[in-house]
């Protein structure tokens, strides 16, 4: 088992979606009520710091994996020790207060549902392009660290990461939900100590 801390960085703009559960208070109209509600779409900790869930990485990795479907040998696939075989443990803190996060305004269906007939605006957070993290992935599987047979330069895990970065993303409205947000390029990859490693576990 490895642990490689990757330095992300963000290439569009990221948005987060967290359900809430908050309700109208009295007389709110629905535009006042889902502006005070915003917010709490953040991922946050206790202090108010901004976070990214650890799935949102390992989700894009394994969409990505399953996208390419880059053959090991013969008719055998990488997607099941992506899927099986890299995990990421911990949030990814941003390092940004939630009352730093700009808002935006949206016309969007009222249900969630495309064509719906009826849309209503809609306020969500956002953090501008450039954002930046740093991702302990934990490589249970070697077998993704093999180099990639199209670029003897990049391991496999690496070649999936940056494709997931490109065209898969993370958050709300990335390009794997039709969108163009959460896109991001992968600016550098490091084994760490052996004691982040068993911290995780």
């Amino acid at each position: 088992m490895k642990t490689l801390l990757v330095t992300i960085r963000g290439t569009s703009r990221y948005s987060q979606s967290r359900p809430h559960g908050l309700l109208k208070e009295g007389d709110e109209t629905h535009n006042d009520a889902d502006l005070r509600f915003a917010k709490e779409h953040l991922h946050c900790d206790e202090t108010g710091m901004v976070f990214i869930p650890p799935s949102s990485f390992k989700n894009a990795l394994d969409e990505a994996a399953k996208f390419l479907s880059l053959k090991k040998e013969g008719s055998q696939k990488y997607t099941k020790h992506f899927e099986a075989g890299v995990a990421v443990f911990e949030p990814i803190p941003l390092g940004i207060h939630k009352d730093d996060i700009q808002l935006e305004k949206l016309f969007l269906d009222s249900n969630g549902k495309r064509n719906s007939g009826t849309r209503v605006f809609r306020h969500y957070p956002y953090v501008e392009k450039d954002w930046r993290a740093e991702v302990p992935f934990v490589i249970l599987d070697e077998t993704v660290l093999q180099r990639y047979t199209g670029n003897k330069e990049q391991t496999v895990f690496e070649y999936v990461l940056r494709t997931a970065g490109l065209y898969v993303g993370i958050g709300r409205w990335r390009p794997a939900r039709r969108g163009y947000y959460g896109r991001f390029t992968v600016e550098k990859i490091e084994e760490v100590a052996d004691e982040l490693l068993e911290a995780a576990e």
